[in-house]
């Protein structure tokens, strides 16, 4: 039944680094701050831009900012590992609002590009999640139906309009129990 799992990258495989600081800073992810990753994600402003704008609206120095984003320590290998075992029997997709430059060098540079099937990020085609139209692409670039796919994704919203569309839909929380939802799909990991 299912031919192919669609996974968001930051908050799923990658630890968000704009959550990271938003947090590190007790800072909510609201307004102006949202508004900023919105544009980043729409491919509207660099992701340079991006860190000179909060760098304004926090005070905090745009280094320091760039830093976090810099980290290496933000892959869940157990997510990688169950996705490795997912590609012997399904197509993978990876669907992610984000920086092309910044995703595709992470995904580069950690080896990670080599576990998909195919790239959708919102910044390359210029319109983010939960637009049902990006799913779409999601889909139509694996050759899968919306009731042959499932999506993974820690935000609900995004997971909700997956559903809308007729997508299975799985909301992330950790990798044990996104093994647990897969295999309650019936999915062979």
């Amino acid at each position: 039944m299912y031919k192919a799992i669609i996974f968001d990258f930051f908050g799923v495989i990658y630890s968000d680094p704009a959550n990271r600081w938003f947090q590190k800073h007790d800072i909510e992810r609201t307004g102006e701050y949202a508004d900023i990753f919105k544009q980043v994600d729409h491919g509207f402003i660099t992701l340079e831009k991006a860190f000179n704008e909060l760098a304004k609206l926090s005070g905090q120095p745009a280094d320091d900012i760039r830093s976090v984003f810099g980290q290496t320590d933000m892959i869940d290998h157990e997510v990688v590992e169950i996705i490795n075992n997912l590609k012997q029997n399904y197509k993978i997709g990876l669907l992610s609002n984000a920086s092309s430059g910044y995703l595709r060098k992470l995904l580069h540079e950690n080896s990670l590009d080599i576990l998909f099937d195919n790239l959708v990020i919102s910044s390359e085609v210029g319109m983010i999640k939960p637009n049902p139209a990006i799913f779409e692409i999601a889909m139509d670039n694996l050759g899968v139906e919306p009731k042959e796919s499932i999506f993974i994704d820690d935000w609900p919203n995004n997971v909700s309009a997956a559903r809308e569309l007729g997508l299975q839909g799985i909301v992330f929380s950790n990798a044990l129990d996104l093994k647990e939802n897969l295999e309650s799909l019936g999915i062979k990991i």
